[in-house]
């Protein structure tokens, strides 16, 4: 019997232990994947104002509230919360309250950001300006931004000269650096969570386009009147040449007066292309002014006068066709290239008068001043 009730108890016992430790390896289990799970943080953005926006300085300003939905006392996010694209902010009042077991922090700042701005599609350029708002202490494994998108927003009041507002996003990231920081302990590189607001701009300001690029077209306008001017007396194709270098100087001065209108920058914009083609096309205009001049010298008056006749429409409607396509690219966000083919073919559309020329000059049937009037005599003649 003694035998009989020790080894109940040994079994007793030994289910007992058994049960201890698997309640004490579960509880372990649930508590690691417990912490393994990050704390997420509702974090929301109100954008106040937006002002100081210089595309040429690649910065803009803007007024904001930020708020934090904690667990109380576990962070200090006030403190740790870190702008990556910022020239400068301050935190002009801030203010922590519980509410239960939720820490509310909240803060309004004003800074200025940097930005990459791609104008070269300048003046319909389109932007979308970024405010990069990190974690800076706590790692990604403990703690994790989630927006809160329904009080995040724009205020609707914002009124920018110039500019159009679009749209607005507020998104989580998880940012991954390529280095521990000097951590001493063994394990990947560190990674933080972030916030990334999103503003959309588009400029509304269609007359900037004609203010930058009135100077260039009155320029091609005069230059195709020029072309009027006879080459066969000197003063006046002297007069001719004369009034195309100056609309050479007119395109300079209007490229680099309509900087003003966006600041120094060595990006190539929609303005830029233009001008440079309208420059291509004096240039071009002077070439076939010189040709002209030489068949008359030579006695093919008829030649110059037909590459006059040719040079005129062909000229005209190149040019207008390439600020078309131009035009068109840049309203839709798709700068084109020079180099691009496109451009290349629209670039031989632009020496096409040269080329007309030249086919001109191989024509064996091209008639001097002397056959001309020879013809003429002779149609007088059957005519009396």
């Amino acid at each position: 019997m003694s035998i009989m009730r020790m080894q109940k108890q040994f079994s007793m016992r030994f289910l007992l232990g058994a049960l201890s430790v698997t309640i004490g390896l579960s509880t372990f289990v649930g508590q690691s994947s417990y912490a393994a799970e990050p704390t997420k943080v509702k974090t929301g953005m109100y954008i106040m104002s937006l002002y100081n926006i210089d595309p040429g300085g690649g910065k803009y300003s803007a007024d904001m509230w930020l708020w934090f939905n904690s667990p109380s006392g576990k962070f200090k996010l006030l403190k740790s919360r870190e702008f990556l694209n910022t020239q400068g902010f301050k935190s002009l009042t801030s203010d922590i309250e519980i509410k239960g077991d939720v820490e509310w922090a909240s803060e309004k700042v004003k800074g200025t950001f940097l930005q990459d701005f791609d104008i070269s599609t300048f003046p319909f350029d389109r932007h979308d300006l970024k405010i990069v708002l990190e974690e800076s202490i706590t790692a990604s494994d403990e703690l994790m931004f989630e927006v809160d998108a329904q009080n995040s927003t724009i205020d609707p009041k914002i009124v920018l000269e110039g500019w159009q507002i679009t749209g607005f996003k507020l998104e989580p990231q998880t940012n991954k650096y390529l280095s521990k920081f000097g951590d001493p302990e063994p394990g990947s590189a560190t990674s933080y969570s972030r916030i990334v607001a999103t503003i959309s701009l588009k400029r509304a300001d269609n007359n900037i386009f004609i203010k930058t690029t009135m100077g260039l077209y009155i320029a091609i306008a005069i230059m195709l009147i020029a072309f009027f001017m006879r080459t066969d007396l000197d003063d006046v194709f002297s007069g001719r040449i004369g009034l195309m270098v100056g609309m050479v100087f007119a395109i300079v001065i209007s490229q680099q007066s309509s900087e003003t209108s966006i600041g120094k920058s060595i990006t190539m914009t929609l303005v830029d292309r233009l001008h440079m083609y309208g420059l291509a096309f004096v240039f071009v205009a002077i070439a076939l002014s010189l040709i002209s001049r030489r068949h008359n010298e030579r006695g093919y008056r008829y030649l110059a006068t037909r590459i006059e006749q040719i040079t005129i429409p062909i000229f005209g409607i190149s040019f207008v066709l390439i600020n078309y396509v131009l035009i068109v690219a840049a309203k839709a966000g798709e700068p084109m290239s020079p180099w691009n083919l496109k451009m290349m073919v629209l670039s031989l559309l632009a020496l096409s008068p040269l080329f007309a020329s030249l086919t001109l000059l191989l024509k064996p049937q091209a008639k001097t001043e002397v056959e001309v009037l020879s013809e003429e005599v002779v149609t007088l003649k059957k005519v009396v």
